[in-house]
């Protein structure tokens, strides 16, 4: 009899044992799925702040430029965009230098250009733009806004590339425009050249072109550049991005956009023996 009880016993506790195991394992799935759906709209949010950020300090510049006599709503206005800019920023830009910026004859975009060229005077970098006519006919399968998003990134990016390197020379050089035919943005810089593990990844994973934290989710977590990939699978649009040789500007690579619906990845180059085949990318040795 005790042995039929202690059989009992054990069989009533292996019935827990599964009942609580088969709850625990329930309970994982559900934080396993509401991890993924947080991580998500983190996702989401992230690229949101990323582009709205400079957006609101550029609109915020623009604003600063209407005369004192344009009435309380203009008023009521640029004090509404400083308050939000604070909020969203404690890097809210103090003092607006003399733009001397060519006008590219899209607003939105004027006023990014004249965003980042504050930003660059603030760190010493050189910041220049050079229209390819006609600059402002933009094609119609691209809306201002995706060309401003896509500007943010890539300049953003350059910034960043500068500041991490230790070159003497700190230049970025933006080309927009019309070339053979395509709309093109085209952004130069003199900071430090994307490693060929990264450029193998770009636009197949999240990942940060930053040298000192690839593979890593800082300084940025590859929203950039994989938002700018999904913008080039919308429109079929090409990016090249090329490692320029040395010269006495100092830019080491250009990151180059064209609307020509060939939706194509190429990489210019002079160490193509680090590269890897891949479907994804074509490798021109320069």
């Amino acid at each position: 009899m005790s042995y039929a009880i202690l059989i009992s016993v054990i069989i009533s506790c292996l019935i827990v044992i599964t009942v609580l195991m088969y709850r625990s394992s329930s309970m994982l799935r559900l934080s396993l799925i509401q991890i993924k759906r947080l991580e998500k709209q983190r996702d989401g949010l992230y690229k949101v702040c990323h582009t709205i950020g400079a957006r609101i300090s550029a609109m915020e510049m623009a604003v600063a430029h209407f005369d004192d006599f344009a009435g309380e709503e203009v008023a009521s206005v640029k004090t509404d965009l400083s308050e939000l800019s604070r909020k969203f920023s404690n890097d809210l830009q103090k003092v607006v230098p003399p733009s001397i910026l060519p006008k590219t004859g899209i607003r939105v975009m004027d006023n990014i250009f004249k965003y980042f060229h504050a930003q660059c005077v603030i760190q010493k970098i050189n910041f220049q733009i050079t229209l390819l006519e006609p600059a402002n006919k933009i094609p119609p399968i691209v809306t201002p806004d995706e060309l401003c998003e896509l500007t943010i990134n890539l300049v953003d990016n350059a910034m960043k590339a500068i500041k991490n390197g230790d070159k003497p020379m700190r230049s970025i050089n933006v080309h927009i425009g019309n070339l053979r035919g395509n709309f093109i943005l085209s952004v130069m810089d003199s900071g430090e050249d994307f490693t060929p593990n990264i450029l193998m990844k770009l636009g197949t994973e999240r990942v940060t072109t930053s040298c000192d934290n690839e593979g890593s989710d800082s300084d940025g977590g590859g929203f950039g550049y994989m938002s700018i990939f999904e913008t080039l699978a919308t429109h079929k649009a090409s990016i090249t991005i090329y490692e320029l040789p040395p010269s006495n500007e100092g830019l080491s690579k250009s990151v180059t956009i064209s609307f020509d619906t060939q939706f194509e990845y190429f990489i210019k180059t002079g160490r193509p023996e680090a590269f890897t085949p891949g479907s994804t990318y074509k490798i021109i040795e320069v």
